[in-house]
């Protein structure tokens, strides 16, 4: 991924600077600043993106229950405990952000802590959990600062998102490995249930950070149709979300 975004600054910048410097002149600059954004972009990602989010830290003081939660569960797991963010949002979710070790963070919404049961929660934070043990954390944060965002505005690279989403299946994948944390399947049943039913009836639309990194989300935020009258929550959950749902019903 690094070398990547590296190849993608480094042709703009040095297309842009061959029309007005020599073009010896224009590959040195781009070489220097391509190197110079991507190691910003590596080191500084995690706490920019975190405050794109508006999210901030949550003690263990603050949120007792997450904390005890995630204890026992990174153990469980074999992980080094994440820093915990939370987000004030009325939708519940969590996501997991983060590049070089050590940066690694769960974002949580306050949605998830209010409106989920305790065994609900422990199901979404050992998805997260699960997604962070995979390794692609640092590949999908780097791509949500560098693709998502102007994907969000203006919808080019739309389809190189949608890469990095993964699909139905790689969701499924990430659901069934946290069952081999928690050994409870419908814990995180329940809790896709709730938290995509929330999601389709979010009745305003998405923030720009929330589209920029809709495919980092345990729950993809989506258009809300069960805002328009006569469609039920459930029945307008989105075909992953149901796939899910029933996969897990299975194990």
């Amino acid at each position: 991924m690094l070398v990547a975004l590296f190849a993608v600054v480094f042709a703009v910048i040095f297309a842009v600077g061959v029309a007005v410097v020599p073009v010896l002149s224009a590959l040195a600059v781009a070489v220097l600043a391509s190197a110079g954004l991507v190691a910003a972009t590596w080191w500084f990602g995690p706490n920019l993106l975190a405050n794109l989010l508006r999210a901030h830290k949550a003690s263990s003081s603050d949120e007792p229950r997450v904390h005890n939660l995630l204890d026992s569960l990174c153990l469980t797991a074999g992980l080094e405990k994440p820093t915990v963010l939370l987000v004030d949002a009325d939708v519940p979710n969590v996501c997991v952000i983060g590049t070089a070790r050590g940066s690694e963070a769960i974002v949580i919404t306050r949605a998830l802590i209010d409106l989920l049961e305790l065994i609900e929660i422990e199901g979404a934070l050992a998805r997260a959990l699960a997604y962070l043990k995979q390794g692609d954390v640092a590949r999908d944060t780097l791509a949500a600062l560098t693709v998502g965002f102007p994907a969000g505005i203006t919808h080019l690279g739309t389809g190189l998102v949608k890469h990095f989403a993964g699909g139905e299946e790689h969701e499924a994948a990430i659901d069934i490995a946290a069952i081999s944390i928690t050994r409870y399947p419908p814990g995180l049943q329940r809790a896709i249930m709730k938290m995509a039913v929330a999601s389709v009836s979010q009745a305003t639309p998405w923030p720009l950070a929330w589209r920029a990194t809709w495919f980092l989300w345990m729950i993809w935020p989506t258009v809300p149709p069960a805002t328009v009258p006569g469609v039920d929550a459930q029945d307008a959950l989105p075909r992953t979300a149901k796939m899910r749902i029933d996969v897990l019903a299975e194990l």
